[in-house]
């Protein structure tokens, strides 16, 4: 297994664990979890692919520490924290057309298909010729920002 510095990532990136896609902005939103979604194995055969079209193949993540104060935990009794990713094999460069296979194989799921821009997210990813502008327009509508 390797150990690959987490700051190399060129952000925003794109997870994809199990059949989920998970956008993130920064090291926080990918490297801190709650401690049930590590214990239910989120991290683990994760995929990410950052903005300048790495494939990062990730084996699990390993909890370093809790995040935040009082070691993480909030009145809920749930823990965040922060995590460390174990890669399965060093980072590879892919085209674009092996994230549009990607993306397009995911946004088959609920989360994406119950919004009223289904078939316009799939259209842009389709057309799209740009790792960044593609990651970037998933961003926005991930996150809400229009």
């Amino acid at each position: 297994m390797k150990k690959v510095k987490q700051n190399n990532f060129k952000y925003p990136i794109v997870a994809f664990s199990k059949s989920a896609i998970h956008l993130a902005r920064n090291s926080d939103e990918i490297l801190v979890c709650t401690k049930t979604a590590l214990k239910n194995n989120f991290y683990k055969n994760m995929k990410i692919v950052d903005s300048a079209g790495i494939l990062y193949k990730v084996n699990n993540a390993i909890k370093l520490k809790g995040h935040g104060f009082l070691w993480g935990y909030n009145i809920f009794l749930n823990q965040k924290v922060d995590v460390e990713l174990v890669f399965t094999e060093d980072p590879i460069l892919i085209n674009i057309e092996d994230l549009k296979k990607m993306l397009l194989s995911s946004l088959k799921g609920e989360f994406w298909r119950s919004g009223d821009n289904h078939s316009k997210i799939i259209k842009e990813v389709e057309n799209t010729t740009n790792f960044h502008h593609i990651i970037k327009y998933l961003e926005i509508i991930y996150y809400n920002l229009e």
